[in-house]
Formats: C-alpha cells, sequence, structure tokens
C-alpha cells in the first residue's frame, strides 16, 4: 500500500496491482485486515474496503475530520478509526467522534489498538496514551511515566503489557495501569 498503488502478494502467483479508481488518487495511510476483507484508510479521509467483489468506497473523501492514520475492528462492519483530528466509531455507514471536547488530551490520533473486552488503546500526537474503556478516557503521558507523549504504534505482549513505538524510542506498559 502506499501512494495511488495497492498491491495484493500471494504465495506462487504473481503479485496483483490496484492502480485504478478508487485507489488512484488516494494516499493510504492506514491498513485492518478482517478475514477476507482489508479495510483502507487514506490521507483523504476515504474509506475503502477491498473483498472478493473488488476495491470499494465505503465512505468518501472527507467523511472523516483529518486524514485517517489507524483503523482497528471493533465487529463486522463496525471499525474504530483514528484521524489527525478525532476518534470515529464507523457503523454502517454511521459515524460518531470524539475529540477534545469529549475528554481527549489531543484529538491528533497516531495509532489504536482494541482489545477483545473492548478497551480501546489510543496513541496519539502529543496527549501520550489514552485508554477508553465504557466510554471513558484515562491518560497516561510523561506526567505519569511515559518517555514520550508522541505515540506512533501500539503492540500487545503475551505478559500483559503493552509495547510502545515512540519518537525517543519504545517503552513497555502494564495494561493493569
Amino acid at each position: 500500500a502506499g501512494e495511488q498503488c495497492l498491491l495484493r502478494f500471494q504465495p506462487g502467483q504473481p503479485a496483483k496491482a490496484f492502480l485504478d479508481p478508487p485507489v488512484r488518487g488516494e494516499a493510504i495511510r492506514a491498513l485492518c485486515a478482517d478475514g477476507d476483507t482489508l479495510w483502507v484508510g487514506t490521507y483523504y479521509s476515504t474509506l475503502l474496503k477491498w473483498d472478493a467483489g473488488g476495491v470499494q468506497v465505503v465512505a468518501p473523501a472527507g467523511s472523516f475530520a483529518g486524514g485517517i492514520s489507524s483503523i482497528v475492528r471493533e465487529a463486522a462492519d463496525t471499525l474504530w478509526i483514528g484521524t489527525s483530528s478525532g476518534l470515529h466509531r464507523w457503523e454502517k455507514g454511521k459515524v460518531q467522534t470524539w475529540t477534545t471536547r469529549d475528554g481527549l488530551l489531543t484529538a491528533n490520533i497516531r495509532t489504536l489498538h482494541r482489545e477483545a473486552a473492548g478497551t480501546l488503546w489510543i496513541g496519539t500526537l502529543g496527549g501520550g496514551l489514552a485508554r477508553m474503556k465504557d466510554g471513558r478516557f484515562v491518560h497516561i503521558t510523561t506526567r505519569q511515566g511515559l518517555i514520550d507523549d508522541v505515540i506512533s504504534q501500539i503492540m500487545p505482549d503475551d505478559s500483559g503489557a503493552l509495547w510502545l513505538g515512540c519518537n525517543r524510542g519504545i517503552m513497555r506498559v502494564e495494561r493493569s495501569k
């Protein structure tokens, strides 16, 4: 995935390039695998769905404030989408949005991680790490011991911790905090 292209690699087959609309003209910034479906988010806030029927637009450019930076699945046709201007829950075309007015320290979302039990971890640009559970936010920042408030990656491990990628390196945070 990249600027105006999407490539599919399958073992033993030649790579298949998707260069025509709706991919052409888009800058792909986020991917979310969902079984045989791939959700694709773009800089221009377009949400694409790639499945057996091909690539289709499910939310046109501008459907979300800011460019899409991260996508995680909640359920069939329900996604959490991070953008440079907020957190969005997309369900079959209906969008609910959270910003600083709703409790986020910054609306610039860099990465998302959703746990099976429903907790959503949110990496931000300047607001550290946020945890959304039952509709409420808890924030973890440099004031609580993070080495940076810019979180670009969130990866869980088998020991119950989250590994965070940031501008100053990698850090480990216990999920129970």
